[in-house]
C-alpha cells in the first residue's frame, strides 16, 4: 500500500510502491496535498520500494509544481534507475 504524506516543513514522504498501478491515485492526492504549494518541496523516498516510469512521471511533475524540488533519501536501486535514465540533475 503506498501513502503519501506532506508535513508543514515541506517534506513530502512516498512510502511503498509508486508505479503504473497506482500513479493515477496518488497525482490526485498529491494534487489535493499541493493546493498550495510551498516554496520548496523535499521528496523523502526512503521508503519507496518500487519506482517505474510512471512513478517517474510523479516526480517530474512535482518538480514543474514547485521549482524548488529535490529527492532525499533515495534507495540505491531506485537512484540507479533515476540515473540510468538521465533524470538526476533534474531530480536532486
Amino acid at each position: 500500500m503506498t501513502q503519501v504524506q506532506l508535513d508543514n516543513a515541506g517534506t513530502l514522504t512516498l512510502t511503498g510502491e509508486v508505479n503504473i498501478s497506482n500513479a493515477t491515485s496518488i497525482h490526485a492526492e498529491l494534487t489535493a496535498l499541493l493546493e498550495h504549494a510551498p516554496d520548496e518541496l523535499v521528496i523523502d523516498m526512503s521508503q519507496v520500494t518500487e519506482l517505474d516510469t510512471a512513478g517517474l512521471q510523479l516526480l517530474l511533475s512535482l518538480r514543474l509544481t514547485v521549482e524548488n524540488t529535490r529527492v532525499h533519501s533515495c534507495p540505491v536501486h531506485l537512484r540507479d534507475f533515476i540515473e540510468r535514465v538521465g533524470l538526476t540533475r533534474v531530480l536532486t
